[in-house]
C-alpha cells in the first residue's frame, strides 16, 4: 500500500476507534483476579427439567459473577455423570474462560438413563477435583458446584469414596457446594456432609431446579441487535480457530432471548466490542489494538477475502468496526438498563424456595466476598 492510501486507512481506523466503552466494562494491563468454577451435574432421566434450566442459565451465573469488583477472570468446567452400565458414566469438560463453549458442552448433555439410585457420584466429584487444571494461586476462588438428586453409590470397591476426595479438595482450596435436587432419601445427609468437610454449602432445590425466568422489555430487542453484531464478524487465524467462532455465531441463534440478553451483559463486562469468546474475530482484535490493518495475514482470512484487493479488504474491515461500534453502543445502553431491572426483580425474588439459579447466586456471592470481591448493592 502506498504512503497516501495507508494514510487514508490509518484515518478511517482511527475513526473507527472511536469506541465508547461502558461503564460496565473494565480492563486492566495487570493479570485480572481469577474465578474457577465447576459444575458436577447429574444427567440421569430424573434430572430432565435441571438439565434444561441450566442450558438456560449458565450465561445469568456467568454474568452475576461479572458483575464482581475488581472484574474478573471466570473460568468453567462441567463433568456430566450417570452410572456404570449407563451409556456413559461420566463426561469431563476442563476449565476454560471460553463461555461460548462451554454454553455449548452444557447444551450436548441429555437426561437419560438410571432409573435406579445411587448413581456414580463418588467418581464424578473426583475427577472434578483431580482432574481439572485447578489453578495454585491462594488468591483465586475455587468452587465446585455439586448438582444431584441421588446419593453415592458406596459399595464399588475400586472407586475413591467422597471423605478423601473432601480431603484432596481441602488441600486444593476447593470450597464443594452441594444442591440436592428433590427429596430421595439418604441424599441430604451426604451432600450435607460433603460440603461441611470442604467449607462449601448445601441447600436443597425444586427437582426440575427451580427455574426462574425474568423477562423484560429489552430482552428482544438486545437478542435482534446480537443477531446485528454477529454480522459483523471476520472470521480470521487458524482453520480451527475460524471453525469455533463460525460454530458459536451459529449457536447463539438459537438461543433464547432471556439468555442471549445475559450473554450480551456478560461481554459488555468483558472486552470492548466482543462478539464471540474464544478468538476467531478480526474485528475484535482491530477494535482493541490487537491487529493493525498493514500487519494482516491474508492467509488466516476466510478465501473470499483473501482474494479482495488490499485497499477494498481494508475499507470492509473498518466498516465492520464503525458498524459494530455503532451496534455497541445501543446494545450496551439496552444491557444497562436490563442490568438493573433484572436486579430489582432478583432481589425481590430472594428466598424464593428451591431455586437453582438463586441458590447459585447467593452462594457465589458470599464466597467471592470472602475472597475480596465486592458486588454492588441494589435498591
Amino acid at each position: 500500500m502506498n504512503t497516501r492510501k495507508f494514510a487514508l486507512a490509518a484515518a478511517l481506523l482511527m475513526a473507527a476507534f472511536s469506541f465508547t466503552v461502558p461503564a460496565s466494562a473494565h480492563w486492566v494491563h495487570h493479570p485480572k483476579p481469577r474465578m474457577e468454577v465447576v459444575f458436577v451435574l447429574d444427567t440421569t432421566g430424573s434430572m430432565s427439567g435441571m438439565i434444561s434450566g441450566a442450558k438456560q442459565k449458565i450465561w445469568a451465573i456467568a454474568n452475576k459473577l461479572k458483575s464482581a469488583q475488581p472484574t474478573p477472570e471466570i473460568s468453567f468446567g462441567l463433568v456430566g455423570y450417570r452410572d456404570r452400565g449407563d451409556a456413559y458414566v461420566t463426561k469431563v469438560f476442563g476449565l476454560t474462560t471460553n463461555l461460548d463453549e462451554v454454553y455449548t458442552n452444557l447444551n450436548a448433555f441429555e437426561a437419560q438413563g438410571g432409573n435406579d439410585e445411587p448413581e456414580s457420584v463418588n467418581e464424578a466429584l473426583h475427577k472434578a477435583v483431580r482432574d481439572m487444571q485447578w489453578s495454585t494461586d491462594p488468591d483465586v476462588l475455587r468452587v465446585i458446584f455439586l448438582v444431584g438428586d441421588a446419593r453415592p453409590h458406596m459399595d464399588y470397591q475400586d472407586d475413591v469414596k467422597f471423605p478423601a476426595t473432601c480431603r484432596l479438595a481441602n488441600q486444593k482450596g476447593i470450597l464443594i457446594n452441594t444442591l440436592q435436587c428433590g427429596n430421595l432419601s439418604g441424599t441430604e445427609a451426604v451432600w450435607r456432609e460433603i460440603a461441611a468437610k470442604t467449607n462449601g454449602t448445601y441447600a436443597a432445590i425444586l427437582q426440575n431446579g427451580g427455574s426462574i425466568r425474568i423477562d423484560t422489555p429489552y430482552d428482544e430487542k438486545i437478542r435482534e441487535l446480537n443477531i446485528q453484531l454477529n454480522g459483523t464478524i471476520i472470521l480470521y487465524g487458524s482453520t480451527a480457530e475460524q471453525e469455533k467462532a463460525s460454530k458459536f455465531r451459529d449457536t447463539f441463534k438459537r438461543m433464547a432471548p432471556e439468555a442471549a440478553a445475559d450473554r450480551a451483559s456478560y461481554f459488555a463486562k468483558s472486552e470492548p466490542g466482543a462478539a464471540v469468546t474464544g478468538g476467531g474475530d478480526l474485528v475484535v482484535d482491530v477494535i482493541n489494538g490487537r491487529q493493525q490493518l498493514d500487519e494482516i495475514d491474508k492467509d488466516k482470512l476466510d478465501p473470499k477475502l483473501q482474494s479482495m484487493p488490499v485497499e477494498e479488504r481494508n475499507k470492509l474491515i473498518v466498516q465492520k468496526v464503525e458498524e459494530r461500534k455503532r451496534i455497541q453502543e445501543e446494545l450496551n445502553e439496552l444491557v444497562a438498563k436490563r442490568d438493573a431491572l433484572v436486579a430489582k426483580k432478583t432481589k425481590e425474588l430472594e428466598g424464593t424456595e428451591g431455586s437453582l439459579e438463586l441458590n447459585a447466586f447467593e452462594v457465589l456471592e458470599q464466597q467471592a466476598t470472602d475472597k475480596g470481591f465486592k458486588f454492588e448493592k441494589k435498591d
